[in-house]
């Protein structure tokens, strides 16, 4: 006997071409997906979005997200600076008091010069204070948005609307209805700040609770909560966390991840010291 797909059989020139051209079309999807999956971060959020629209052109650029600069539990996309100068860099940030985004001027003087190329990558470069963001100077921010939600969301920092826009050189506030932003893959950034010998632990073991379950190895694992990598149990269900607006760890359980993410505190244990 001779099974359909074995070697002892021929396909006809119309099925071979059928084939080939599925195969084709298999290769271009997966070609597509992968370029996606370039430009979407694992919370499908984009990784770089370009900015036109605005009447100030040095507004009109490409932010990419800088993982080591986080506002309340957000990313935050920063511009390439050129040159050392002051006012030559923006980043554009979440605003969870207004719930909206908003593209701030950076004066925290931690940029280095063009040419001190860095990863993009979480832990490559130390964590810088939220404190030191929300004190930079706003330059254009979203007004009420199409969607009407209040949460925060991905398709908000998207989608079309009205910014308020400052002028430079008056110091005025403008609405503006012509900003769109679009997701792009993000290029090779510079750092923030210089890199650092990494010396966290890989894994930590706790002991002494009167909750026992608690009492266990964490690992960390390559999952960034509020600017630093999280430590998980086996089993999954409790980790520790990096509470950046308290300045210290915590254990947490699974159950309150979402929360964590958000920027919020939760926990069911936590340093009483802060760090």
């Amino acid at each position: 006997h001779i099974r359909p797909g074995g070697s002892g059989v021929v396909a006809p020139p119309s099925a071979q071409e059928a084939c080939m051209t599925k195969l084709r079309l298999n290769n271009a999807t997966l070609a597509q997906a992968k370029t996606v999956q370039q430009t979407l971060d694992e919370e499908g959020g984009p990784l770089a979005v370009e900015v036109h629209g605005f009447c100030s052109e040095e507004l009109n650029t490409l932010y990419s997200v800088r993982r080591e600069a986080m506002l309340y539990g957000r990313w935050t996309y920063w511009t390439v600076r050129e040159s050392r100068q002051p006012g030559q860099r923006f980043f554009v940030a979440w605003q969870k008091p207004l719930g909206c985004w908003a593209i701030c001027e950076d004066n925290t003087g931690s940029g280095p010069g063009p040419d001190n190329l860095g990863s993009q990558e979480a832990g490559d470069h130390p964590a810088m204070d939220p404190e030191e963001l929300e004190n930079c100077p706003w330059r254009a921010f979203q007004l009420e948005q199409n969607s009407g939600a209040e949460a925060w969301t991905w398709v908000r920092l998207l989608e079309e609307g009205r910014w308020m826009e400052r002028s430079s050189s008056s110091g005025g506030w403008t609405p503006n209805s012509d900003v769109r932003l679009k997701p792009m893959a993000p290029p090779q950034m510079p750092a923030l700040r210089p890199p650092v010998v990494d010396s966290r632990p890989l894994a930590v073991d706790l002991s002494g609770f009167h909750r026992l379950e608690l009492n266990a190895r964490y690992t960390q694992r390559d999952f960034m909560l509020q600017g630093k990598p999280s430590y998980w149990d086996a089993t999954g269900r409790f980790f520790i966390y990096w509470q950046s607006t308290l300045k210290r760890w915590a254990i947490c359980s699974k159950a309150a991840l979402d929360s964590a993410r958000q920027g919020q505190c939760p926990g069911c244990a936590c340093q009483l010291d802060l760090v």
